[in-house]
Order: C-alpha cells, then structure tokens, then sequence
C-alpha cells in the first residue's frame, strides 16, 4: 500500500483521476485546498492510499538475484502500511457522527474547511446532510440539504427590549475595539429617531479618555438625548427616573480580559432587574476560539442575543456561525459598515447562511 496526491481544479476532479488510476477499491484519505507551494498543480488536493501498487513488482538486481532479506523486508512494509490504513479507517469509524464519504460529501466538506467552519460543527453537519439526502448524492440535492441543516442550527431576534415592559432598556456589552458604540448609535438612530420613538443614551463608560465625549457627539449630531454616569447607583437613579416608555440604550466600556472585574458591579446589577435586554457585541473577524472566550467571560452580564459587527471587514464568516450554532442563542443584528444608520441589518437566518457559505464573493459582487 501507498499514498498519493492528486491535484485538480475541484475535489470532484481530482477524486476521478484518483479512481481512474488505482481502481474503485482505493481508500480516501483526506481533501483539501493545495498548500501554496502546490498550486500550480491544481487548487485541491486529495490523497488515496492504494494496497498493493508500487511493490507488486519484485526489484531487479543486476546480478539477477535479490538479496534474501527482501522478501522480509516487503513483508515488514506491507505490515507496517496495513497498520497505517487501519488505523486511519478506525479513526474515520470512531469520529462522531461520521458520515460514509463520497466525492460529493468531499466536496462540502472542503467547503465547509474552506470558510473556517468548526470542525464539531462540520462534522454533525455532514452527518445531518448524509441522512437528509438518503442516498441521494447530487450536488443539488447535497447543496439543499446543507442550506436547511446550517438554518436549523441558526436563531436569529432583533426585537429590543424585555416583553411585557412599557419603556424598553437595551444595554450593549463586549469587548473594546469591536464597534460597540457605533452600534449602539446606529440602533438608537434607527429604532429611536427614524421609529419616532423617545430615545435617550446612558454612558458608563469611564475607562476610555474621553469615550463620554464622543457619545456626547453623536448624540447631539442626532438630536438624541444623552447622559453620563459614573456609579452603578447614578444609572439606577437615570433608569428609574423615566418609566413612561421609549427606549433606552445603555453604552459600556468595553473590558479587556485583564479588565473583567472593573465590569462586575454592573453585571451584577443588570442580572438583579428583568428589564434590560443585554446584547453581547462582538467582531466577525475574530478567532473562533477568540469569540468563544469573549462569550465565556462576558457571561456574568448575562447576555441574551448576539451582535456580530464589521462583516465589511472580513471574507470568512465560519466562526461567526460556529459560534451562533455552539452557544444556541439567537443573533440580533450585523452591521456591515460605518455609515449611521445604514449600515446596521436584523440578523436572518438567511443571511447568516448565505456568509458562512458564500463568504465575501457575494458582497464584492454586490458592491461592483
């Protein structure tokens, strides 16, 4: 047994002239994008291992006759390459929900490799497919069954607000650099001026120089009310002073990982009222291990949707919809650029979809 690349333009390809060459019982071992140094080659590689090509052949010497020790020495290969394919076949049976792999299957999988989709996430995703085509392996078929498996791990909510509350309390929490604030301004200038609803914003943010004053800007550039506050009990004060509805937005100083305990006070207080809907902030070009962190240690403000900013800034969405189909908690808005209030869209499942799968090429076509 031996292993070869095969290089082509698609999996599809270069999986056909794997079979051509070694037969129809040659095994799969993985797909991939071609490293760079391999690209002249074909875009993708997939590498076969075949049982017997390569050593069929007894090696001829010169003087007619093989040293007696290279038929051990065969026998130790094919033992040791049997123990190879084995453990690789054992390795592919016991991944969870594993599903049988053709050409096809191969083909989303490099696609869903391709935009950075968890590999946990792939893999009951590929199963989910498999299952939902019942046998049925053509592209179409696969393609449709993908779109409905990726929606059904998707949730989206972009109401602002606690139900069942007369005036709507809206806070936005994250980490620092990833266009919270912005955010925050394009909701008030959307739901709040453009809605012709009353709209005041709250700042606690007391870290930042300045960060007070910048809100104080966009505030007054907007015509929306605006206040400082530098205790939690000052908010309190500002919040229970104005019960008769509207909508409150309540901007936070985004915590570093060094910074968390600067947040606990707050995030005690948001967790002791029902009233203040919490979104936690995050960018798309984050690490999915990066996002995740973010979510573990944003936790004590007890978030209960997602904002994912800056989808102008980036091609690759997998992490985002990792992130959304791990944690099960709805998203509630993207913004896709600095324009206020345009560049702010309600989270769809659709959407969300359509940029793990699709990555940039739609906007870019889009914009041309």
């Amino acid at each position: 047994m031996y292993l070869k690349s095969y290089f082509s333009s698609s999996v599809e390809a270069a999986m056909a002239l794997a079979r051509k060459e070694l037969g129809p019982e040659a095994m799969l071992v993985s797909s991939r994008k071609s490293p760079s140094e391999s690209l002249h080659l074909g875009q993708y590689e997939v590498v076969f291992a075949e049982d017997s090509a390569g050593i069929a052949e007894p090696v001829r010497h010169p003087i007619g006759r093989a040293p007696s020790a290279d038929h051990s020495q065969f026998a130790d290969i094919r033992s040791q390459l049997a123990g190879i394919r084995t453990a690789i076949a054992n390795a592919n049976l016991s991944a969870p929900n594993a599903p049988d792999v053709s050409p096809e299957l191969a083909e989303i999988q490099h696609t869903l490799d391709a935009q950075e989709i968890d590999g946990e996430v792939a893999r009951d995703l590929l199963h989910s497919v498999s299952e939902r085509a019942r046998g049925d392996h053509s592209r179409v078929r696969l393609q449709n069954a993908l779109i409905a498996e990726m929606s059904l791990r998707i949730k989206v909510d972009s109401r602002l607000g606690r139900e069942g509350q007369s005036s709507r309390i809206v806070a936005l929490v994250g980490p620092p650099g990833r266009g919270k604030t912005t955010t925050l301004i394009k909701l008030a200038a959307r739901y709040g001026i453009a809605g012709r609803v009353p709209v005041r914003v709250l700042s606690t943010d007391t870290l930042r120089i300045a960060a007070a004053d910048q809100m104080r800007v966009y505030a007054a550039i907007l015509g929306i009310r605006f206040q400082a506050v530098n205790t939690v009990p000052s908010l309190a004060q500002e919040l229970d002073s104005e019960r008769g509805g509207g909508l409150t937005f309540i901007d936070t100083a985004g915590l570093g990982r060094a910074e968390m305990e600067e947040g606990t006070e707050l995030a005690r207080y948001f967790a002791e009222r029902n009233d203040v809907d919490v979104h936690l902030a995050l960018s798309v070009d984050m690490k999915l291990a990066d996002i995740r962190s973010a979510m573990e240690r944003y936790r004590i403000f007890r978030p209960s949707k997602f904002i994912f900013t800056g989808i102008d800034g980036t091609e690759s969405f997998g992490a985002m919809f990792s992130a959304a189909a791990l944690c099960q908690q709805p998203v509630s808005f993207i913004t896709t650029g600095q324009q206020i209030p345009e560049d702010l869209e309600p989270a769809t499942v659709q959407r969300i979809v359509d940029l793990a799968l699709n990555g940039g090429r739609k906007q870019a076509s889009a914009a041309a």
